[in-house]
């Protein structure tokens, strides 16, 4: 037979009960140790993760001239004709064009949250695929403290 069974069974009715009468809970210091943690990983994480969105926004922004002013080179040599890209740094806007038509405007400060700080603009590549003017073009992205630098130079290469 069974231990419990062999004595008074109030004996066993009240074992039962005293272990169920537990109470489960958190006391206050643990509660306390908790919030801390938390609030101290919450201050560690919140500059990290804001930098790294602002480092993906110029990322991101940059790819975005660096591809429209490939595309300005390429289209200019396809046509036969000057195209240029213009780049307006108040609104963070690149706009190309070819003659009197907008082939795109892309307006990176509403899309990205950027700014630009271009060295001149517009930018204007030749028929050959060269860019017109005397120097060459450096195009400051920035965000935050995240920046990165799209050049164009006078052979109308474009690299990031």
């Amino acid at each position: 037979m069974l231990p419990c069974l062999m004595r008074h069974p109030s004996h066993c009715t009240h074992r039962s009960h005293r272990a169920s009468n537990r109470k489960s809970g958190f006391t206050i210091l643990e509660l306390l140790l908790v919030v801390t943690i938390i609030g101290v990983l919450t201050g560690v994480a919140i500059p990290r993760t804001r930098y790294a969105l602002d480092r993906i926004a110029v990322s991101n922004s940059a790819s975005d001239a660096t591809a429209l002013l490939e595309l300005a080179r390429h289209l200019a040599m396809t046509r036969g004709e000057r195209v240029s890209v213009d780049i307006d740094s108040a609104p963070a806007r690149l706009t190309l064009r070819a003659g009197v038509d907008t082939i795109r405007r892309r307006d990176e400060k509403a899309i990205h949250g950027v700014r630009f700080a271009p060295s001149r603009s517009p930018v204007v590549f030749s028929q050959l695929g060269m860019g017109l003017g005397v120097s060459n073009l450096t195009l400051v992205v920035t965000r935050g403290s995240a920046a990165e630098t799209v050049t164009v130079s006078r052979l109308g290469r474009v690299r990031r």
